[in-house]
């Protein structure tokens, strides 16, 4: 994991290697409000202040996190038998 220094909303974040484009989607993704289709993730992103950002940077984290304990714990089981 690194702290990235780009210029944008890479600068709130904490990107797991190999994760950049999973992040970008997340943060360009739009909604409908009132009819009219709106990017907020995007705008919400770009604050440092913002608990958007230091949410979804958590929750990616998180979720990388559990999942290379889920696969170590599956291959200790294997190497047990």
């Amino acid at each position: 994991m690194k702290y990235n220094q780009e210029q944008g909303y890479q600068r709130n974040h904490v990107i797991v290697q190999g994760r950049e484009k999973v992040l970008e989607e997340f943060v360009n993704s739009s909604t409908v409000i009132n009819g009219k289709r709106v990017r907020h993730k995007l705008l919400n992103f770009f604050s440092s202040n913002s608990e958007d950002a230091l949410t979804g940077s958590f929750l990616d984290t998180f979720t990388q996190v559990m999942e290379l304990k889920s696969r170590n714990t599956q291959l200790l089981s294997m190497l047990r038998l």
